[in-house]
């Protein structure tokens, strides 16, 4: 958002939310299957990293 106003767009959140809504309804359902691909994978990663460090610290 703040390349926006620095090339002269002063949007609202609001108005910004707005835009990207519409946007993302653009997109191919291809895209969005492959966005909730990623989003998983990476939810599944940080919940392994989250689990490997509350294991190290109780044994440690």
């Amino acid at each position: 958002m703040s390349h926006l106003k620095q090339s002269g767009y002063n949007f609202t959140m609001k108005q910004f939310s707005k835009l990207a809504s519409f946007c993302w309804s653009k997109q191919p359902i291809t895209v969005k299957n492959s966005y909730s691909e990623k989003v998983g994978q990476i939810k599944t990663d940080q919940r392994k990293k989250l689990l490997n460090k509350q294991l190290e610290q109780s044994f440690y």
